[in-house]
């Protein structure tokens, strides 16, 4: 609109002060408005679950100063790899410790102690991995917040040990 005043064309409802395009007061509803046949997107920020959630657009944001805590359709690799694994880490932590449950030794976690307690092995099972996925599906989502970014690597150390004692664990 600015361009089009700029290079002279009349648009009902619009004027000029010097440099800048105005719009008129004495105009109740100027060209540019009638046109408009839906409600503007960018009044409100772009939800966490967007409705293009696999085939949307968003990569990024489109000014710099918009990279950091920004929702996108999809992701980088960079992004997708410490989540697939600590996906896998997680995976092979409850296969092992199954594996351990089933040699008698007892669960070290105690709230999954008393699920194993309640529910046995397939509800233990079940709230293991939905933890696992739901965690790793909202980090994910949050891959682009600079808090995400900074504290990722904590989850993935603390499973490299969680690793490192079931190796442990099945050699003694």
């Amino acid at each position: 609109m600015a361009e089009a005043v700029r290079l002279g064309f009349q648009i009902p409802g619009v004027g000029r002060e010097g440099d800048r395009v105005v719009l008129d007061p004495r105009h109740p509803e100027p060209a540019f408005r009638l046109r408009r046949t839906t409600p503007d997107r960018r009044t409100r920020p772009t939800p966490m679950l967007s409705l293009y959630l696999r085939r949307g657009r968003r990569l990024g944001a489109r000014r710099s100063e918009e990279a950091m805590n920004i929702y996108v359709d999809r992701y980088r690799f960079a992004e997708w790899a410490p989540i697939l694994a600590l996906l896998a880490m997680a995976t092979m932590d409850w296969v092992w410790t199954l594996r351990h449950l089933s040699r008698g030794i007892e669960e070290a976690n105690p709230i999954m102690a008393w699920t194993l307690a309640v529910g046995g092995a397939t509800g233990f099972s079940i709230t293991k991995l939905s933890i696992s996925v739901l965690g790793c599906g909202f980090l994910m989502l949050h891959a682009r917040f600079r808090y995400t970014r900074m504290l990722l690597p904590i989850p993935l150390v603390a499973y490299v040990g969680v690793m490192a004692f079931h190796v442990l664990m099945g050699i003694s």
